[in-house]
């Protein structure tokens, strides 16, 4: 796709708008240069490019519907300053916000994820329906690695003895999701395709 046919598709709303950003969702080239913009940042963690990347498409899509997009550079190119953005904060937060079991509640206001907009509310709530049965320690694991926690952190966050057992956790976490997610082959099918598990 073409940077006018997006940005037309973006401000279309609608599946017009699932295209548009599921080809950004898709589209490597968006993928790898998210990857080597994080890589720049030291204090980052390779793995948290996928959390910069989903923040990234957020803001874009936000900046695109509201028109703040001058179209002085590539569609890319904004969306690589965007997610660069993105990592400066992250290094600037002194403290990141602590864990809650519970799912965040909507914001009206907020523009819908790539993964928002292509699950229904029947599989979001079965989703968050498959996390509560989950032990108190999975909770807590997913929902910092769902804010781009590293292991690292996550480790220092719950207290853990260090980044392995936390990545052990995490391991045996995905398991547990997966088979409380065995009865519903779609929603585990739309997780695998985010790399969600």
């Amino acid at each position: 796709m073409k940077d006018d046919t997006i940005i037309a598709a973006m401000k279309a709303g609608g599946r017009e708008q699932e295209k548009a950003l599921s080809y950004i969702y898709h589209n490597e080239d968006y993928r790898k240069g998210v990857r080597y913009v994080v890589n720049n940042f030291r204090q980052l963690r390779s793995e948290d490019w996928e959390g910069i990347f989903h923040e990234g498409i957020v803001h874009l899509t936000k900046c695109l519907v509201m028109e703040k997009f001058r179209q002085e550079t590539s569609l890319k190119n904004y969306f690589l300053g965007i997610c660069r953005n993105k990592c400066r904060e992250m290094v600037r937060k002194d403290k990141k916000t602590p864990p809650t079991l519970d799912l965040p509640p909507e914001d009206p206001d907020q523009v819908k994820s790539p993964l928002e907009i292509m699950l229904g509310e029947e599989l979001k709530d079965m989703l968050r329906a498959a996390v509560k049965m989950m032990s108190k320690r999975c909770q807590e694991i997913l929902q910092l690695k769902a804010m781009s926690y590293s292991m690292k952190e996550i480790a220092e966050e719950l207290e853990l003895s260090g980044e392995r057992v936390a990545i052990t956790y995490n391991s045996r976490c995905k398991q547990q999701l997966k088979n409380k997610l065995q009865e519903n082959p779609n929603l585990l099918n739309i997780l695998r395709e985010y790399r969600w598990i």
